[in-house]
Parts: structure tokens; C-alpha cells; sequence
């Protein structure tokens, strides 16, 4: 478990150097038997901030799962 929260740590942080949906692999998690448990740990925990969805990745540009940050409300000045 240790091993998946730093993954999603780091999901996070390059989420928010660059929004646009972006697949598993082209943001550093390259072994397989890792994206089901960072997918079950991100809808679980994080579904309210980011979405899995399939789609086209902002970097390989091959259409796959891909994961991107969710529009966030705007708040009164």
C-alpha cells in the first residue's frame, strides 16, 4: 500500500504541472501490475478531484485510459 500512495503522490504532482488527460505509463508508472491498484486507489479515494476516462494521452497521443483532473468550481471573490 506504502508503494501505491507514493505512486498516486506522484500522479498528483505531475497532474498539476499539467492538467490535460495523460495515460499511466507516460507519467512514470510503467509497470502494469501497478495500474489497477493506483486506479482502485484514485476512484476510491480521489474521485472527486480526477477522473479516469478512455481517451486520447496529451503526451503518446494513442488513445487508452487516460487520467486528468477535474474542472474545479470557481469560488466568489
Amino acid at each position: 500500500m506504502k508503494q501505491t500512495n507514493a505512486l498516486v503522490f506522484h500522479i498528483i504532482q505531475e497532474l498539476h504541472k499539467d492538467p490535460r488527460p495523460t495515460c499511466l505509463p507516460c507519467l512514470g508508472i510503467t509497470a502494469p501490475e501497478h495500474w489497477a491498484g493506483v486506479h482502485t486507489h484514485m476512484a476510491s479515494q480521489y474521485r472527486l478531484q480526477y477522473r479516469f476516462e478512455d481517451g486520447v494521452c496529451r503526451k503518446c497521443r494513442t488513445t487508452q485510459d487516460t487520467i486528468r483532473p477535474l474542472a474545479r468550481p470557481l469560488t466568489p471573490n
